[in-house]
Formats: structure tokens, sequence, C-alpha cells
């Protein structure tokens, strides 16, 4: 899968996540899931090139915030989802470390 096919697929799954909560507003499981998706597709569109017009190593200041914001609510959420998988004897949620490494960079320029 490239690039595209995961930012449609995120967006996507989004969508699904955002009904899924909005039907269960009682359920924290569901909204950090929704959260985990909404942020993935803030991020990507922060650091997208159409939203930095002109720049090509750098993010509007704006951008830059966004993408902080965004990538501290995922990694909020996914760290929720994670522990309640932990106390479930389960280990879900796991990370690739190329992503790890992504929001390692993003914490280091923002």
């Amino acid at each position: 899968m490239n690039g595209s096919e995961c930012a449609v697929l995120a967006i996507w799954l989004m969508k699904i996540a955002l009904n899924i909560a909005e039907d269960n507003p009682d359920c924290t499981h569901s909204s950090m899931v929704a959260a985990i998706f909404t942020n993935l597709v803030v991020m990507r569109k922060a650091a997208s090139k159409a939203n930095n017009p002109g720049l090509h190593a750098t993010l509007l200041p704006e951008n830059q915030r966004r993408l902080q914001q965004a990538a501290f609510l995922f990694r909020s959420a996914h760290n929720w989802l994670a522990q309640e998988s932990i106390e479930k004897g389960l280990l879900l949620w796991r990370l690739r470390p190329k992503y790890h490494k992504y929001l390692v960079e993003v914490y280091a320029v923002l």
C-alpha cells in the first residue's frame, strides 16, 4: 500500500470511527479509536505540500501547531488504547518503528 492509498484509508477509517463513537457516546474506547484516525488525518493535512505552498522543508506556523497538537492527541489516544489492551492481557496497538521515529521527529522539530 502506498502513501496515497494509506491517506485514503485513514480518511475512510476516520469516518467509520467517528460514526461509531457518535453512536456510542459513553464508550471511551470508541472515542479513542476515532481520535487516533482523526489525528492521523490532521497530521497528514498539516504536513502536506498543498497546505504549505512554496515551502519544501518548512511548515507554516499554523501547520506546525496543528501537527504538534494532532501528534499529541494521537499519542494520548494510542497510549490509552494500549493501556486498555494490556489491562485485558492483550498486546494490541503496537506501532511500527518507523512511525515511532516519525513522532519523535515531529516533537524534535516543533
